[in-house]
């Protein structure tokens, strides 16, 4: 009876996360995805009464104190209500990270989550894709006319440069053949998508991720098929008239992003500990930004910008080294999990693993050039990365035969 139980928590927490990321990112009405997790974890927590959470053990700990700090910046802002609206997504993330961490646990979890996440990313490569038939020269167009709460500017697409390493992974680990190819075809549209909207940051994020998978694998077919992919994306680049190329080629000191790290940083230099509040960047960054001297192309725009395209800026900011700290100590531990398992050849678990460290460095690179709490993705996708840490088995004996 216990067993049977047992089975049924860990099949109703893998399908509402399975459910959840392939839909979270959908404009319904109802979201079907959040009323999947919320009725999933409370089903988990109803059949496995004799399991407790424990508050102080990694990383628990360290999500309570990250926690803690967001309701202090919640407090310190300027506009406490806008901020407790905006952080709002953290409450499915914890759920998210809820089950992952304590439920989807075994093998045929994992591939239900998998499965998901390749179907969240193929959906929304392919709507990029269908509205780029549209709007073929105006990237930032299409992504408005698509209407997706998660896609506000192309480079949003990070959200698939962060997914590919770890579906990458997942699909080198399963043996059914139907996973490999739907993996591979979620992969080659999420590609194709970044391209057809110009997303240097995305491309360069999931190359990361997907070059750090290479190397832990080290098989020769998949040097050969990453040029291939490569020779792939130049020609649909030159059959638009290498729009992307072009973008490479721009000078680094007129990165429109360098004023507004600056500012990021000043502002964290006037209150490191506790920050000025989460979201109040938008209402303090051109004032400062008005004292540097930078170059003329880096200052040329003019738009409203209400993130630094920096996250750990962002939280210095917002959160000072308070709300940082603990955000910094949970990604370092998920990579240095990730790590281990990754590195253990007799790990069951050790390729998704090496696709779940590729993910945390696509997410990291992705990181200190874009990303921000004000996309609801971000802190889904740390959820995810995070949880899927947690659940990694850890090699009880000593690594041996490590990757060198």
């Amino acid at each position: 009876m216990k067993c049977w139980i047992s089975e049924i928590r860990l099949h109703i927490a893998a399908a509402a996360v399975a459910v959840f990321l392939a839909t979270y990112w959908l404009p319904l009405t109802i979201d079907f995805g959040l009323i999947a997790l919320t009725l999933g974890a409370t089903a988990a927590l109803h059949f496995s009464p004799e399991s407790r959470f424990r508050l102080w053990p990694w990383p628990n700990a360290w999500i309570i104190a990250f926690a803690a700090s967001l309701v202090l910046s919640i407090l310190l802002s300027g506009h406490p209500q806008r901020s407790l609206l905006l952080s709002l997504p953290f409450i499915p993330a914890t759920l998210l990270y809820l089950l992952l961490s304590r439920y989807v646990k075994k093998g045929r979890g994992i591939t239900i989550v998998q499965a998901g996440l390749s179907a969240g990313a193929a959906l929304i490569a392919v709507i990029v894709l269908l509205g780029s038939v549209y709007q073929r020269t105006d990237p930032t167009g299409l992504i408005k006319s698509l209407a997706l709460p998660i896609l506000v500017v192309p480079n949003d697409l990070l959200v698939l440069a962060i997914c590919i390493p770890l579906i990458l992974g997942c699909a080198l680990a399963t043996k059914q053949a139907f996973l490999k190819l739907f993996a591979a075809a979620s992969i080659i549209l999420s590609l194709a998508a970044m391209v057809m909207v110009n997303s240097r940051s995305a491309l360069l994020a999931s190359a990361f991720g997907i070059f750090i998978v290479a190397v832990f694998q080290r098989v020769r077919w998949m040097w050969i098929s990453l040029i291939g992919a490569a020779a792939g994306l130049l020609a649909l680049d030159g059959a638009r008239g290498f729009p992307l190329l072009l973008k490479f080629a721009q000078a680094p000191q007129c990165d429109p992003r360098r004023p507004l790290w600056a500012a990021a940083v000043r502002l964290w230099t006037e209150h490191p500990l506790l920050g000025y509040g989460m979201h109040n960047y938008r209402e303090l960054y051109r004032d400062r930004i008005e004292s540097f001297t930078l170059p003329a192309c880096a200052m040329g725009d003019e738009r409203l910008t209400p993130w630094p395209h920096n996250l750990f800026l962002e939280l210095l900011s917002s959160q000072g080294v308070m709300g940082t700290l603990p955000f910094a100590v949970l990604i370092v531990w998920g990579v240095n999990r990730s790590y281990r398992a990754a590195c253990h050849v007799n790990d069951p678990d050790r390729l998704f693993a090496v696709g779940l460290l590729g993910s945390f460095g696509a997410f990291i690179f992705a990181s200190l050039i874009e990303l921000t709490f004000l996309r609801y993705w971000v802190i889904i996708m740390v959820a995810t990365l995070i949880g899927l840490a947690a659940a990694l088995k850890q090699p009880s004996t000593p690594i041996a035969g490590a990757y060198s």
